[in-house]
């Protein structure tokens, strides 16, 4: 998961987001806009970040 002022987004283990809520539009998190194609920019770059902090977290073992 990953909130910042405006927006928090999940998503599942195959990478695909389940939950996004505006929350500065709907601080109580009524309406999950996931999955709607009008929010498929702002979904993508938010799931990008996830995937990054993923990445760099990961400790090379090698």
């Amino acid at each position: 998961m990953l909130a910042d002022q405006e927006w928090k987004i999940a998503i599942n283990t195959e990478g695909r987001a389940y939950l996004l809520f505006n929350l500065a539009e709907d601080p109580a998190e009524q309406f999950n806009l996931a999955g709607l194609s009008e929010y498929r920019e702002i979904e993508d770059r938010l799931r990008l970040r996830i995937l990054e902090r993923i990445a760099s977290s990961h400790v090379d073992e090698g």
